[in-house]
């Protein structure tokens, strides 16, 4: 492409990004140069700086038989929505196989790393890391180098290898600097402004950021594709962990109070006088399940038990969050009934050191809502014992089968919380050999919430508490703690007597839990519900990629080379005659016919020449994109 700036500053330019900055002319005007392109609309853009992008986007260039493909994404520093953008980044990856390269964009003087680091590295696969580089911008002032950027980094990274075993790389082959002023200078120029001095410094710019753009598509050219899938799987693990941490716990709550109720309908049943009406009346179990309300707004309500209020709905005691912090709260990238998430410092009822302004109690104590549990009780009966009744079998035989069946659902209900602390830990096992950072683990922070909301209940009215179900939550967590210490143990000393969960697993395992007997149900129709949410998201990541050929260089003899830009969403083999078209000639003799022997002959020439020129043209010139650039995934892709 363009390896000087004169090249640029006499070729036509694309600008797949816009961008917004004021400039200060020799005569001391303020002037504002914009840099866009026809459909900006993606782009969030201030003076002063380049754009923010609000979603995904990809722009391919063209050269030769070579696709380059730049996947624009958002920040990940965006403390909005970060977990959405991280979703999005994934979800429209999904349209690709591969990538060849994931480039951290980071400034040189930039030491705030920790959060961004993590929380993109606890996203992607451990075969990524082979294909992760750090771009470093606006490299100019320090001599294009990393500088101070580099020790809290290095230190990062050096963490990733002595706590998790998984080594980035950190040297020439994997540090970019880059530097985006001659792209100011080549704006500007074409805008009409004037420059007496400074050229020399704008073309090192360029030609640093050149030779850089050189290296790194030759790296990545090198490195061995990363199958996008391995990632994705890692995000629909993460997804499933995550929608079903609460309704699971929940589950087990229901579960150990659903053991109390048959242990207590076992002695009511050895107890009962012998007559067939007393026995009857004793066959039907009570069962405990709760039945979401919808809030009519979200809100932000506190859990200290300073802050709640135990009260009893339909015979039940319940947790009541009586402090609403905030009534109507509209912040998004927050999960009702989910702690601890830093988003919550957003809420409209915090102060800027994370104290409640309503409360005075932390931050981390505050969880979004958007509805309500209400514990709803019904009685059933088991289908044998139903059916002994309606055959009129004797009371011994009907008492005999009552409580069998009363047993069978101890073991059932037993067994079923047995399957659930397995499937958990098996995800857990699954994202903790196959992410290179561990994650958030949802489920236990369920499990602590309602221990903590059964504390409560105990506090406040012991006589009329049971114990069976905190007892059963308390033994659940120990039981899942104990798992997953001995798995994050035999990771870390690599042992391969533990099983290793294969993708191919995943989905089995999540069909054993929409096969459990008594909760399979119930969680079948949530992950529905997502599925349909998935479903209804798909439209916004179509007709999100724009394609470019490279622009042309300008050669005294081939002014009237036209470079057509293509338009067709897929070029995977790319036809010379169609990205060159040549003027033709309009000279006329005087009687007003064309010289067809001349406009062939001009034609000819012209056409020999735009193809020896878009054949020379190489793949590692690309500048433009990574200039202005905030996160990318550069991608390229070989036609057949």
């Amino acid at each position: 492409m363009f390896d000087t700036l004169d090249d640029a500053r006499n070729g036509d330019w694309k600008v797949p990004i816009p961008s917004k900055f004021k400039l200060t002319e020799e005569s001391g005007q303020m002037r504002t140069i914009e840099i866009s392109n026809d459909d900006s609309s993606n782009e969030k853009t201030n003076v002063n700086e380049i754009s923010a992008t609000q979603e995904c986007s990809s722009y391919v260039f063209h050269n030769d038989d070579v696709r380059i493909r730049l996947i624009d994404t958002p920040g990940i520093g965006n403390k909005r929505e970060i977990e959405k953008n991280f979703d999005n980044i994934l979800m429209f990856a999904n349209q690709y196989q591969h990538l060849n390269g994931i480039c951290i964009l980071l400034k040189p003087n930039n030491t705030r790393l920790r959060f961004d680091m993590q929380e993109l590295l606890s996203h992607l696969n451990k075969s990524v890391k082979n294909n992760i580089v750090f771009c470093f911008t606006h490299t100019k002032p320090t001599f294009y180098r990393p500088e101070d950027t580099m020790g809290p980094l290095g230190e990062q990274l050096s963490t990733l290898k002595n706590q998790f075993k998984v080594e980035i790389n950190l040297n020439q082959d994997t540090v970019y600097c880059f530097d985006n002023e001659s792209i100011r200078f080549l704006a500007a120029d074409k805008a009409g402004v004037k420059f007496e001095k400074g050229y020399e410094e704008f073309s090192e710019s360029w030609r640093k950021s050149v030779e850089e753009s050189s290296r790194l598509l030759k790296y990545f050219e090198n490195c061995k594709p990363h199958k996008i899938n391995d990632t994705l799987l890692i995000k629909d693990v993460r997804d499933i962990m995550m929608r079903l941490a609460k309704p699971l716990a929940e589950i087990g709550t229901r579960i150990h109070a659903n053991i109390g109720f048959l242990h207590d309908h076992l002695k009511e049943i050895e107890n009962t006088a012998e007559t067939a009406k007393n026995l009857i009346d004793k066959l039907y179990i009570k069962q405990l399940d709760f039945k979401p309300e919808k809030l009519q707004h979200p809100r932000t309500v506190c859990t200290s038990a300073s802050c709640v209020q135990v009260s009893t709905k339909n015979g039940a005691n319940i947790i009541n969050y009586i402090t609403h912090c905030h009534k109507s709260c509209g912040l998004s990238g927050v999960k009702s009934y989910e702690k601890k998430n830093p988003a919550l410092k957003n809420c409209g009822a915090m102060e800027n050191n994370g104290t409640c302004k309503t409360c005075k109690c932390n931050w981390d104590t505050h969880m979004h809502v958007d509805h309500e549990l209400i514990p709803v009780y019904t009685k059933v009966i088991d289908k044998n014992v139903e059916s002994a009744i309606n055959e009129k079998r004797s009371f011994q035989e009907q008492k005999k089968m009552a409580m069998e069946a009363s047993l069978r659902k101890v073991a059932e209900l037993k067994e079923e919380q047995k399957v659930i602390t397995d499937i958990n830990v098996k995800f857990v096992q699954f994202l903790k050999q196959s992410t290179i950072v561990p994650f958030i683990d949802a489920y236990i922070d369920y499990l602590d919430h309602f221990i903590k909301e059964e504390e409560i209940k105990k506090n406040v009215s012991p006589k009329n508490f049971n114990d069976a179900v905190l007892k059963g939550l308390e033994d659940a967590k120990k039981e899942y703690t104990e798992k997953i210490n001995l798995i994050k143990k035999s990771i870390e000393n690599n042992d391969n007597s533990i099983e290793t969960i294969s993708p191919d697993d995943m989905s089995k395992i999540e069909q054993q839990l929409n096969e459990l007997k008594h909760n399979g149900e119930a969680l079948k129709d949530i992950k529905e519900k997502k599925e349909k949410e998935k479903y209804n998201q798909k439209h916004i990541f179509e007709n999100q990629e724009k394609h470019y050929n490279f622009p042309k260089k300008i050669h005294p003899e081939s002014q009237e080379i036209d470079q057509q830009i293509l338009t067709e969403t897929e070029k995977d083999n790319v036809d010379e005659t169609k990205i060159f078209t040549v003027q033709q000639e309009q000279e006329k003799e005087k009687d007003g016919e064309v010289d067809e022997t001349k406009t062939f002959r001009v034609k000819q020439e012209y056409y020999d020449k735009a193809t020896e020129i878009y054949k020379s043209l190489k793949t590692e010139t690309l500048l433009i994109g990574l200039s202005f650039i905030f996160a990318l995934i550069i991608s390229m892709s070989y036609s057949n």
